[in-house]
């Protein structure tokens, strides 16, 4: 009877086990629905995010972008100490096969030389474009590329880009944008550019790596050798400092290392050494470090510092302060040693030696280049809002008193180039200018703009002044016409030249001339005479 018992309710289990399995897989289909609509929402949701952050980060870009052209688009001549000198060359390389008054006071050189950079890019612009135009197109390159060059470096080093690459804006205008070293800034944007690749190139054969390199190592020696110079340091840091136990890398990387400077090394030896000059000097000044280590951050207060150096305290001090003792701050090892080493070149070297100038100006901006493209904030909650903000507003600030400046000094060019109208095409000037204090509200600027204005009568009249860049660039000027010469000082000029014309730089200084000149001009800060010939 149990038994019985036993296989019925058998018989009953049987019976409903299809029905509950069916209930099982119906339960099975709904979860997996279910699962199946949460991974899509989520998956819509995540793309949506994803598609929002990059539009933000295109739009943070492009207000960037639009930000920085302002001081080109709101002036006429494009203010830096050496840009005149720089635009003169570019001029004379463009129109000389059509101009005889240049062909008559210029001639352009053949040598190999490394300072080509901006010639071969400009001058076949200036054949289409007017100089100033083509002046402030290239300037706006530079520092857009410069924040490029950033981008380019987070993106090998980190795998990412983001927002962080957008705070080279508060170093894009620059102290060497400043001072008009602007073949270096094109040199130092392409040396990133090339450091990048070295990063990421290294997986490749050892022979594709040498032809790459080489070639790009060599383009940059003709660009600027101080930028050659530069990527060097970069590399070679990189490797002994950047990675783990070097001593281990096969014998064919350090050939790769070495050989892609060797055509670079081979051009130098066999330039003409005259392109050093006579002046083996040597000038360092330790207040000169601190006016150096702010570069990066200064435009209008690049040749005066910040006077109580909060630029060096606020940006190379309490970040290490923050990395090491909070940890907010993380830079990667293979970034770190380029940017200290940079920063240490910055400290150790000299202002000028062999008569180049402001060579510790020249390594400050690429370590903040490095340490930008490399920098990861682990901040709190807090701080993640505001110190975006406080970028954002100290870059809208900086931008803002860069045009500001433009605009002043852009009613002085105005006048100058007024009164040099006046002047027959192929004048020779001889420039004066006064070296006591200025009349207060006379000078536009404290930089030393005055000494290279005279180069507006090239560009203007195609004519020459003696303050012509010629010891070290593509072209020379004929007749052993006087070069890379500063103004002679208004308290010693006595006697009035042979002939041509005087412009006299007073600042409201006037002293009274030599005999032998006629006033033809009068301006604010300056006297235009012509030499009469009579004593």
């Amino acid at each position: 009877m149990q038994s019985c018992r036993r296989l019925e309710l058998c018989r009953k289990t049987d019976a409903g086990q299809p029905r509950i399995e069916a209930i099982n897989n119906q339960t099975r289909q709904h979860s997996n629905m279910n699962s199946s609509a949460i991974t899509s929402f989520g998956m819509r949701f995540s793309h949506g995010l994803s598609r929002n952050r990059t539009t933000e980060i295109v739009l943070v870009y492009a207000a960037l972008a639009a930000l920085l052209a302002v001081p080109m688009m709101t002036t006429e001549v494009p203010l830096g100490v050496d840009d005149l000198n720089h635009l003169a060359r570019i001029y004379v390389r463009a129109h000389i096969g059509s101009d005889p008054d240049l062909a008559r006071l210029y001639r352009v050189r053949t040598d190999i030389i490394p300072y080509l950079g901006m010639d071969l890019l400009l001058t076949p612009l200036a054949r289409a474009l007017p100089i100033m135009l083509v002046g402030r197109i290239y300037i706006l390159a530079l520092v857009w590329g410069l924040v490029g060059a950033v981008a380019v470096l987070r993106r090998s080093f980190t795998s990412s880009i983001g927002l962080a690459p957008a705070a080279a804006g508060l170093i894009a205008y620059n102290g060497l944008i400043a001072w008009g070293l602007i073949n270096y800034v094109l040199g130092i944007i392409l040396a990133l550019l090339l450091f990048a690749a070295w990063h990421t190139q290294r997986s490749r054969p050892w022979l594709i790596r040498f032809v790459l390199f080489t070639g790009g190592a060599t383009v940059l020696y003709l660009t600027h050798l101080l930028a050659f110079a530069l990527y060097g340091v970069l590399v070679v840091s990189y490797e002994i400092f950047g990675l783990a136990q070097p001593w281990r890398r096969p014998l064919r990387d350090w050939v790769v290392l070495a050989g892609q400077a060797v055509p670079g090394l081979l051009l130098w030896t066999f330039l003409n050494n005259r392109m050093l000059g006579a002046n083996f000097g040597i000038i360092y000044s330790a207040v000169g470090k601190l006016f150096a280590l702010e570069s990066p951050f200064l435009f209008r207060d690049a040749m005066t510092g910040s006077r109580i150096g909060i630029v060096v305290a606020l940006l190379w001090v309490i970040p290490p302060y923050l990395t090491f003792r909070g940890g907010w701050l993380a830079l990667p090892r293979i970034l770190a040693a380029p940017a200290l080493v940079l920063l240490a070149l910055t400290i150790i070297l000299p202002i000028g030696v062999f008569g180049i100038a402001f060579i510790d100006y020249r390594f400050a901006v690429p370590a903040a280049c490095l340490t930008l493209a490399g920098l990861r904030f682990k901040v709190p909650t807090w701080a993640r809002a505001v110190i975006p903000v406080a970028m954002a507003v100290l870059t809208v600030m900086h931008v803002a008193d860069v045009s500001a400046l433009m605009h002043n000094c852009n009613g002085q060019y105005a006048e100058l180039r007024t009164a040099l109208a006046a002047l027959p095409r192929g004048a020779e000037l001889t420039t004066v200018l006064e070296q006591t204090e200025p009349i207060p509200g006379v000078a536009c600027a404290a930089m030393p703009i005055y000494a290279h204005m005279p180069q507006l009568v090239t560009i203007d009249r195609s004519g020459y002044a003696p303050d012509f860049f010629a010891k070290v660039t593509s072209v020379n000027v004929r007749r052993g016409r006087p070069t890379d010469s500063d103004p002679v000082p208004a308290e010693s000029f006595a006697t009035a030249p042979s002939t041509g014309y005087v412009l006299w730089i007073h600042l409201g200084q006037r002293r009274p001339p030599p005999p032998g000149l006629l006033l033809l001009r009068r301006g604010t800060f300056f006297d235009l005479f012509a030499v009469t010939g009579k004593v």
